[in-house]
């Protein structure tokens, strides 16, 4: 409550909406769980109204059980109260940024068991029981704390200068997540043995890996592969029948040291791993087919499923395949040296990249990197003159290697928001 009367402190002294969400445990009906979020996010928007808060300045949304954070239903039983900044009274262009950037979301969970949580924008995130320790080897017990903040638009990616870029070469993303794990007020880490699934609603049809995010010393984005993940995901599981036909067989890939433990039919093509054969009966199987049903909706095609060993920045991505792609050399000049400029990207809507280029003297702005020179491309700039907010966006033409941009428009924090999230909506005509 104490949180609740600052907020509603600092609404009156400088106005602005707040925005109100409703959420109940999974116990009872969904039906019943709907109506009960909603008479909860009710009876705080009335206590609002009896503070002073303007009815206008309200705005509510009820969830009922399909947003829970935690196996403990007490951390569901819950409104969660939110400020939501009026676009155009920004002091700063970072007061714009902290608007449109994703916002962390928490999660309570017991180590003992396994649990799924589910992010606002769709993420799926499986962690297996016992699976944290602290840094000195020591495992962890009782409930930690997951952190997670979700990207998966332009305006996402932009607000955190998440380039899609993996040591000098373009990758099309289809989510990316950064992840945290606290026990009280120490970070947590995965066991070296152990990791998770994160599933994330499919953008496309490419076949993506897992790529860990480092920030460079500029504040751009790099991302690397995890090799033996994408090493391993090369042998799909398989079914073929048995010799004597009465069983089947699940066909997976282990490590040459371990064929003491399963039955070695064949050796993979670079003869570094072996393809592991595992026989099961029929009953066996219909057992496996079962197990699988409980995750038809991954297995059907709705998500993109990746593991992870880390808890870190984490990228559903792959390496971009275009037949026009090749190294490069690509610059930007903005003519007007009284505008402080703080971002330029490049964005490929098809492709779902975006690259940013690095500052240089006197305003100049260069990428090297290898680039689909046939890929439609757009050109965004943001820059900051006497405290109000110019920017620039229009296609380009990647193979002419440079374009000089002479002025920037002026505008406000509200157009700027609208283009953003516009960029994952339309093309330039």
């Amino acid at each position: 409550m104490d949180k609740l009367h600052s907020l509603i402190k600092e609404y009156k002294a400088n106005k602005f909406d707040i925005l109100l969400s409703g959420h109940t445990d999974t116990v009872g009906n969904k039906s019943y769980n709907a109506d009960l979020s909603k008479e909860r996010g009710e009876a705080i928007k009335a206590y609002l109204l009896k503070e002073g808060i303007a009815k206008e300045n309200i705005k509510t949304s009820f969830f009922g059980e399909i947003r829970t954070v935690s196996s403990d239903q007490f951390y569901n039983r819950r409104v969660e109260v939110y400020k939501h900044q009026n676009v155009n009274s920004f002091a700063s262009y970072q007061e714009f940024i902290n608007h449109i950037t994703p916002k962390k979301e928490i999660f309570v969970i017991p180590v003992t068991q396994p649990i799924r949580i589910e992010g606002r924008k769709g993420t799926l995130i499986t962690i297996p029981q016992n699976a944290f320790q602290y840094k000195d080897g020591k495992s962890v017990t009782g409930n930690v704390k997951i952190e997670l903040t979700e990207y998966y638009t332009f305006s996402d990616f932009i607000s955190n200068r998440l380039s899609t870029i993996a040591d000098g070469n373009l990758l099309t993303t289809n989510g990316m997540v950064n992840i945290k794990a606290m026990k009280d007020t120490t970070e947590i880490f995965l066991k070296d043995t152990t990791e998770i699934e994160l599933a994330f609603p499919k953008s496309s049809d490419e076949r993506f890996f897992t790529f860990y995010g480092d920030t460079l010393a500029d504040g751009r984005m790099n991302w690397k592969l995890d090799e033996k993940l994408w090493e391993r995901k090369q042998h799909d599981i398989g079914v073929i029948p048995s010799e004597d036909g009465n069983s089947l067989i699940i066909t997976d890939k282990k490590t040459a040291d371990e064929t003491n433990k399963r039955i070695v039919v064949a050796k993979s093509e670079n003869d570094k791993d072996s393809i592991i054969f595992k026989r099961l009966t029929t009953e066996q199987y219909k057992a496996y087919r079962e197990e699988q049903k409980k995750n038809d909706s991954l297995r059907a095609g709705y998500y993109s499923i990746i593991q992870s060993k880390q808890l870190r920045w984490i990228n559903c991505d792959e390496f971009i395949r275009d037949p026009s792609s090749t190294i490069t050399n690509y610059y930007v000049t903005i003519a007007d040296n009284n505008i402080r400029i703080l971002n330029v990207f490049l964005i490929f809507k098809r492709n779902r990249a975006l690259l940013e280029l690095s500052a240089k003297p006197n305003n100049i702005f260069h990428i090297n990197a290898r680039l689909p020179l046939k890929a439609p491309t757009e050109l965004m700039i943001i820059g900051i003159k006497g405290g109000q907010v110019f920017a620039y966006h229009d296609k380009v033409e990647l193979s002419d290697g440079r374009i000089d941009i002479s002025s920037l428009k002026q505008t406000s924090y509200s157009h700027l928001e609208k283009k953003l999230k516009g960029l994952d909506l339309t093309q330039i005509q």
